[in-house]
């Protein structure tokens, strides 16, 4: 072997551990991000136990006021509107039809960091959050993280519970529940929600609600009490369980349990009067079809960047490594050759 190929391996093998490196803990990281591109669509379905018909409240006795037992259908649809660096500006927007009719229709922007999801900045014009929104971090981990409820600007323990296969996916199962009904504060949330009733449609509604009659005796004095027109408040009540692919961090499937109360103030207190809209729903065929889709083709581009690329590089420099450490050990231990003693010239004596 000729003696320059050894250090020549050796240097290439100590470049490959450090590129090994570098993509590791440099490139994967700032590569790994929410595409710029994102557009993605998700469609849930499900039942209403309770949904009161604004419309029915505004005009009582022209429809029934209660709707008990009819399909709803969400719509969820994030985009991302522009990114600087390692933030993003993502518009996240949800539509809430019940029997058909669109009852609720909001879209929030949020400013997030395009790996954690969470506290991003550069923007103007975005809803203050402290938690997940809308997409868990780049390669999830084995922990509980906290969520964001949009509604009652709350945070939300999402508790890690195992992993399951989803649609054929390896997904990472959190669940989360609020500890007790929370009063809604979201302005597009309430826009959606009856703001208030006249005293006297109130005491008229009330015998129709279908309410024990200990209650609707509870009731009456309350209202009574309460100016003209009686302000509504809204609590809200969630229990949800969330299928995440952990390396793009991205929702497969989700199961809601969203319970939001009708209610009027009493001193510092909610006495709950109804439920306003009571709803269970998870996601279509379609939408687990693509949300896997999305996730095993965003999944394996960060498991190439973050363990395959530099697992490769970093075999290879170590095998170069050795070659090149392995001979010159051996040329260490090498016996050096001895140079014959030359015959003497001059002739012996007899």
């Amino acid at each position: 072997m000729r003696r320059w190929i050894p250090p020549v391996l050796f240097l290439l093998g100590v470049l490959l551990l450090a590129g090994a490196a570098t993509l590791r803990w440099v490139i994967a990281p700032s590569l790994a991000v929410l595409p710029a591109d994102t557009d993605t669509t998700r469609h849930y379905v499900g039942t209403a136990a309770v949904a009161v018909d604004k419309a029915a409240l505004a005009s009582p006795g022209s429809t029934p006021l209660v709707l008990k037992d009819v399909p709803v259908a969400i719509t969820n649809r994030t985009r991302v509107l522009d990114t600087e660096g390692d933030n993003a500006l993502v518009s996240s927007g949800k539509t809430v039809d019940v029997n058909g009719a669109r009852m609720v229709e909001v879209d929030y922007r949020y400013a997030v960091n395009r790996s954690t999801m969470v506290d991003g900045s550069g923007f103007s014009d975005v809803v203050e959050e402290n938690g997940i929104t809308f997409n868990w971090p780049i390669r999830t981990e084995k922990r509980d993280y906290m969520g964001w409820v949009q509604d009652t600007g709350r945070p939300l323990p999402l508790i890690y519970e195992g992993t399951e296969r989803k649609q054929g996916v390896l997904t990472y199962v959190f669940e989360a529940k609020t500890p007790v009904a929370h009063q809604i504060t979201d302005e597009q949330a309430l826009a959606a929600l009856p703001d208030s009733i006249g005293k006297l449609e109130a005491v008229t509604l009330l015998p129709t609600l279908g309410l024990d009659p200990a209650r609707s005796a509870q009731l009456q004095p309350v209202l009574l009490g309460q100016p003209d027109p009686i302000p509504f408040v809204y609590t809200l009540f969630v229990e949800s369980t969330y299928w995440v692919e952990p390396d793009s961090g991205v929702v497969i499937d989700a199961r809601k349990h969203e319970l939001r109360t009708l209610g009027v103030a009493t001193g510092d207190q909610i006495l709950p009067v109804i439920p306003a809209l009571d709803m269970t729903f998870s996601a279509t065929p379609q939408t687990l079809a693509e949300a896997a889709d999305d996730a095993r083709d965003a999944g394996d581009k960060v498991f190439l960047l973050f363990v395959t690329l530099p697992a490769a590089l970093a075999l290879v420099g170590g095998v170069l490594l050795v070659l090149g450490t392995g001979w010159w050990v051996a040329r260490r231990r090498r016996p050096t050759d001895r140079v014959p003693a030359p015959e003497s010239t001059y002739a012996t004596a007899g």
